[in-house]
């Protein structure tokens, strides 16, 4: 099998995603692959509907470089998500020594 058929499969990005949640919640990297592992979900899914002919045409997967777009901008996307998520509960809790 190359890559190209390797990368349109559904269970690779389900199990890429699952390793990188667990190994980011078990060796404590302060959710630092929690994001990719997100974008790993959302790729499974793309991608188990492009199989199934169930996406719009705007969503190209022709190759392994288009799906590797989408999985990096993605990613991105989880990040800022986590950022924002993370500031707003910073801001809730302003002084955690409150006696």
């Amino acid at each position: 099998m190359d890559m190209n058929n390797l990368i349109f499969l559904t269970e690779i990005w389900i199990i890429l995603a699952i390793v990188l949640i667990v190994a980011d919640l078990v060796l404590g990297m302060n959710y630092l692959l929690l994001p990719v592992g997100v974008a790993c979900f959302f790729i499974a899914i793309l991608v188990f509907l492009k199989n199934n002919g169930l996406v719009p045409d705007f969503i190209s997967f022709y190759n392994w470089q288009h799906v590797g777009l989408w999985f990096a901008g993605l990613s991105l996307v989880s990040i800022g998500l986590l950022k924002l998520y993370g500031r707003s509960k910073l801001k809730s809790n302003e002084d955690i020594n409150k006696y």
